[in-house]
């Protein structure tokens, strides 16, 4: 079922993908493992917080569990999660320790994501906040009711029913979270090049109580901006999202881009076109 909204505005959710140290060395390839990273990385996301504080922009922070459990530094990192929840920010599971999803068996999966969630609930000591799951690596990206299909979903067998946005999405929402990011193209507009922000107007959809919501953009950069324009126009909700340790590197998510891209955000939000909003606070 599409999702409506009724706000006279559009929302901007900003979403973090926070790998840590388990993240990047399960996605780390080929092998080019650099433990200075894991710290650059933590860095960043103190850059992040600093810079938003005064400026009250929220975000959402997709943490892997494996962080939030008890253990050296910078493998986990307790306090710097409670720092994130209690600055206002709100905290989503990024799994456990940032599996490919479309290989797991179903009970992989649903040991992942109890794990995350009940041990980001112990770290800040609230019950009840992570409401949100953003899949690594963005995958699943097929979901073959909605005509998309990706080859790198291609696990096969009975038992591995993590290869299907559809599938996995009575798995989350039994679990306890309220929402999922999705990212997804159908065929149609992989063969017609329809790309961001051309087909950026993608709807939120309310599938068995989960709200799925789509991944907007990635980055920083001009076309961040162009996508912030953009769904203003349209009147649409807009999700961008990025990676703490992506403020390091050369491309769209910068650190340059980053603040240029808040400070925009800001002005937008003074002139009252968008809202900056929290997932958790979706109706």
């Amino acid at each position: 079922m599409i999702y409506k909204n009724n706000n006279l505005i559009s929302q901007l959710y900003i979403i973090w993908d926070f790998d840590a140290a388990i993240g990047q060395i399960n996605s780390t390839y080929p092998y080019n493992y650099h433990e200075e990273l894991l710290y650059k990385e933590i860095e960043n996301v103190e850059k992040i917080l600093k810079y938003v504080f005064d400026r009250k922009v929220p975000m959402i922070f997709a943490i892997t569990g494996f962080s939030a459990e008890k253990g050296i530094f910078p493998f986990h990192f307790r306090d710097l999660i409670r720092k994130i929840y209690f600055e206002g920010h709100e905290i989503a599971s990024h799994s456990w320790k940032h599996e490919w999803i479309p290989f797991l068996e179903q009970e992989q999966l649903v040991k992942s994501l109890k794990r995350s969630k009940m041990i980001l609930e112990d770290c800040v000591g609230e019950k009840d906040i992570v409401k949100g799951f953003v899949p690594p690596f963005s995958r699943p990206m097929s979901w073959l009711t909605k005509g998309a299909f990706s080859l790198g979903d291609k696990a096969l067998g009975p038992n591995f029913k993590c290869n299907d946005i559809q599938k996995i999405i009575p798995i989350v929402k039994n679990i306890g979270y309220e929402w999922m990011r999705v990212t997804y193209r159908t065929l149609f507009e992989k063969i017609n090049n329809l790309d961001k922000p051309s087909a950026l107007k993608r709807e939120w959809y309310d599938e068995s109580g989960l709200l799925c919501i789509p991944n907007n953009y990635v980055g920083f950069d001009n076309k961040a901006m162009d996508v912030i324009n953009l769904g203003i126009k349209n009147q649409c909700d807009i999700i961008i999202s990025g990676h703490p340790s992506g403020l390091s590197r050369n491309g769209s998510e910068n650190i340059k881009n980053f603040k240029s891209f808040i400070d925009f955000v800001i002005k937008k939000r003074d002139e009252k076109k968008i809202e900056i909003k929290l997932l958790k606070d979706v109706k």
